[in-house]
């Protein structure tokens, strides 16, 4: 069977996502107490599985709260489902996190960029998540620069214009839509059915009702988006 122990690239991945979700979650998230427990004691949780199961069992109050189960919006009532909308809404919350919470890091400045949030991002999907098909997917359109985040992402190290904490979110709702759209096109073609414009629209979001504002003309209004991001995930 496979090795319960990570590798060096494994474990690096695994401390860079710790450490992007310690920056960018809610500071009011009381799951705080686990990501901090986690930093503090890091070479002795990654010594085995087990290490990791019984840290993560002693925070269980924070890790699960009163919920036990995925929400419906998440589940969609099919019982067990719901994981991968799950961590698409943590992914998407860490993107905020990024415009919210960046000017209170102290600290490791180098770490904190929009650049090096989606490399954490494409290293953790890397070596953690389990779906080899949208695992195959991200990493092979991450390496090709896909969706621009080579160009979009840069930021100067001393003082980046405001705006430009805003480029991972947008990015990630970008990549996760097109995502979506190429669900539906699979989907349609396994029923031998052609994909109309109308179909490929229903599967963005958000939708014109969630939504009103954030397509004008056919394009999306990244002004609309990110608040509308916000709204949502914040």
């Amino acid at each position: 069977g496979r090795s319960s122990v990570l590798d060096a690239a494994q474990r690096d991945a695994f401390v860079d996502w710790i450490d992007l979700l310690y920056w960018t979650l809610p500071p009011t998230w009381i799951l705080h107490t686990l990501i901090n427990d986690l930093r503090n004691n890091i070479d002795a949780v990654l010594v085995s599985e087990n290490n990791m199961q019984v840290m993560v069992e002693k925070h269980e109050d924070v890790v699960n709260g009163r919920y036990t189960t995925w929400s419906n919006q998440c589940s969609k009532g099919i019982d067990g489902a719901g994981y991968l909308c799950g961590i698409w809404s943590l992914f998407h919350i860490v993107s905020i996190g990024v415009i919210e919470r960046h000017r209170a890091v102290l600290g490791a400045r180098d770490q904190v960029s929009t650049k090096n949030a989606a490399l954490t991002l494409r290293n953790y999907i890397e070596h953690f998540v389990s779906c080899d098909e949208c695992r195959n997917y991200f990493i092979e359109m991450f390496d090709s620069c896909g969706f621009n985040h080579c160009r979009r992402l840069k930021q100067p190290q001393k003082l980046p214009p405001p705006e430009s904490w805003e480029e991972f979110a947008l990015w990630l709702f970008e990549v996760h839509n097109n995502i979506n759209v190429k669900l539906v096109e699979a989907k349609l073609q396994y029923s031998h059915t052609t994909v109309s414009k109308d179909e490929q629209n229903m599967a963005l979001w958000p939708s014109q009702e969630q939504c009103p504002q954030c397509r004008a003309g056919g394009h999306w209004d990244t002004n609309a988006v990110i608040n509308h991001l916000k709204k949502e995930y914040w």
